[in-house]
């Protein structure tokens, strides 16, 4: 599901307003989950790894640049 699709469908559905809030708080709670895991991966994961894989690899690239890079992977996905 994404993340504008699960929002919508929570707005949209037909469920009371408590079960829509704890909805929209476990997306929440997701979304900062997935924001955190794109972090590790910028700071301590891409600069050892992703150098050694491909030559082409900028080694430290900025939390933007992965996020950016996450985003693309998920509209292509």
């Amino acid at each position: 599901m994404g993340v504008v699709e699960g929002f919508q469908d929570i707005i949209i559905s037909n469920k009371p307003q408590e079960e829509k809030n704890e909805l929209m708080k476990l997306l929440i709670f997701a979304l900062i989950a997935k924001l955190i895991l794109i972090y590790i991966v910028a700071m301590y994961l891409w600069p050892y790894i992703m150098p050694k894989l491909f030559k082409s690899v900028t080694p430290n690239p900025s939390f933007l640049h992965v996020f950016a890079f996450s985003v693309m992977l998920s509209i292509l996905a």
